[in-house]
């Protein structure tokens, strides 16, 4: 949830930000068990032929991958370094076409 409070006599804003961020176990779960079930059963669903091993392990290699893409990208997310900015002119805009800034 994010509020935001304007001063209408000093033309002044200050953002109230109030987010809940962090850890979710059941997106964690989930994803975990997805790329898990692709490089755990996917190899022995592979059928028998010459290239059998290198087919296995480009399936396992990928699930690594695919997964530790994803872990990083969710941890990244969970603590942003960086946020949206917004200036006092965009804010103003804002305040101004959704009606709740009464003017001068």
């Amino acid at each position: 949830m994010t509020l935001y409070a304007i001063n209408h006599s000093q033309f002044e804003f200050a953002c109230l930000v109030r987010v809940k961020m962090g850890f979710s176990l059941i997106s964690f779960a989930i994803s975990t068990a997805f790329w898990g079930a692709i490089g755990i059963i996917g190899p022995f669903c592979v059928p028998r032929s010459r290239n059998r091993s290198i087919i296995r392990l480009c399936l396992i290699l990928t699930a690594i991958c695919c997964w530790l893409f994803w872990l990083c990208s969710y941890v990244v997310q969970m603590n942003p370094l960086l946020g949206p900015k917004m200036y006092k002119e965009k804010f103003l805009i804002m305040a101004k076409n959704w009606g709740s800034y009464s003017g001068v």
